[in-house]
């Protein structure tokens, strides 16, 4: 009886071998077109590799956006000991930019500024530059970023790095070596976008 319910799988077995094994005599006895259908596979894995971007993408707020009157004058913030008025955002504010410069960084051509409102205190403009990929295989971006926050506003370069497993974009400074070994926290939202910064 048991033999009777594995009769399908061992025909369905024999059947798989058979067709691997006609599907390699038919190519062993074919060198050159064996050898033009690897390079036909490899040149298409290539392909999709190079040209196939699977990256999440976040809507922008709005197509045009105009940033509201400035309350502070933004500074230079590229020195060693300068603050990241990013760190000073609360969870809101944190979360709103954490949206606005992924999309920045997947989608903004190189050069042409990205502009985004939350409120007319938290607002900011954020220019991508060409991509480059480093020695790890890393695509990174430069950017320069207007932040403008309650208490502050800044002037930053700085380069943006892709994640390999699809983890968005991390912030590094302009002087950082361009790798992001920044893993994201496993609790809700706002600790993922803490983990990118």
């Amino acid at each position: 009886m048991i033999r009777l319910l594995l009769l399908p799988f061992m025909f369905a077995k024999k059947f798989i071998w058979m067709f691997i094994w006609h599907f390699i005599y038919f190519f062993l006895c074919r060198p050159k077109l064996l050898i033009v259908a690897l390079a036909a596979l490899i040149a298409g894995g290539l392909w999709y590799v190079k040209n196939v971007d699977n990256s999440p993408r976040l809507a922008p707020v709005a197509a045009e956006v105009v940033l509201p009157t400035f309350k502070h004058t933004p500074q230079k913030a590229n020195g060693r000991f300068a603050t990241d008025l990013v760190s000073t955002l609360d969870d809101d504010g944190l979360a709103y930019y954490g949206q606005q410069y992924q999309y920045a960084m997947f989608n903004t051509k190189d050069g042409r500024p990205y502009l985004w409102v939350a409120h007319d205190m938290l607002f900011g403009k954020i220019t991508p530059y060409k991509m480059f990929t480093t020695k790890r295989g890393n695509r990174c971006r430069k950017f320069t970023e207007m932040l403008h926050t309650p208490n502050a506003a800044h002037l930053r370069d700085g380069i943006g790095c892709e994640r390999k497993k699809g983890g968005g974009w991390c912030r590094l400074p302009a002087k950082a070596t361009p790798n992001c070994e920044i893993g994201f926290r496993p609790n809700g939202v706002i600790d993922k976008i803490k983990g990118l910064f």
